[in-house]
């Protein structure tokens, strides 16, 4: 028998004790999350894709995300592609800091998600 009922449950629990977790605690996680580059370069077929001006572009605007926000530009690639990402990154450098706080934390939520199914379901 397992201590959780299902892999939601478990992300749920996993997601409160996040949520719930003091601001300076939440900081520390995002602040540790991947380079998004590093990140887009192993990620296979999508940094293969890009052509170089995009690498580059990508590059500019993660530097400049990293500057503006001071924190790491965070988004869960799985099942985008790179309109997909550009757009996102794009389109979050117009938002303001706390709400950049809570968009890295809703992709590092569907990060374990697909990680925790991965892990339990095969």
């Amino acid at each position: 028998k397992r201590p959780f009922e299902s892999v939601e449950a478990l992300h749920d629990a996993m997601c409160d004790c996040i949520k719930n977790a003091s601001c300076e605690q939440q900081l520390d996680l995002i602040s540790r999350q991947p380079d998004f580059v590093k990140e887009l370069e192993q990620t296979e077929g999508i940094w293969d894709s890009l052509m170089e001006h995009e690498r580059i572009y990508l590059k500019q605007m993660n530097d400049n995300y990293s500057g503006t926000f001071s924190i790491p530009f965070v988004l869960c690639l799985h099942g985008l592609g790179k309109q997909e990402i550009t757009e996102a990154l794009q389109q979050r450098l117009m938002n303001s800091r706390d709400t950049e706080m809570h968009n890295a934390l809703v992709e590092i939520f569907k990060a374990i998600k697909l990680k925790l199914e991965v892990a339990v379901e095969g």
